[in-house]
């Protein structure tokens, strides 16, 4: 699987943050855990990106920018119930991908 980029904007400043294709959506990836196999990684937690309000960039190091600032809570797993309804998000869903020494192959 690919692993590509967005820039996605929160309170306290712009991140860049993994994305990946996963059942004919997109979904940010915050952060990955290595699994017990060698060589291996997998999602900590998936964002659907495709319900994010975002777009689509050529000719950078990102191929999409989200247009609205998430807020960081969303991303640790801690989504204020007032918010949680405007994102879909699965904690330690069951995908791996091969890695290399800087992280997941891109």
């Amino acid at each position: 699987m690919t692993v590509l980029k967005a820039l996605v904007a929160m309170k306290d400043g712009l991140y860049k943050m993994d994305v990946i294709e996963h059942d004919n959506m997109f979904w940010l990836v915050p952060l990955w855990i290595d699994t017990p196999r060698k060589g291996w990684s997998k999602p900590a937690r998936i964002v659907c990106l495709s319900l994010i309000p975002h777009q689509q960039m050529q000719g950078s190091d990102a191929q999409f920018l989200v247009q609205y600032p998430v807020p960081k809570s969303v991303f640790d797993g801690a989504i204020p119930p007032e918010i949680a309804t405007q994102y879909v998000v699965i904690d330690l869903p069951d995908l791996e991908f091969e890695t290399h020494a800087s992280g997941p192959v891109h």
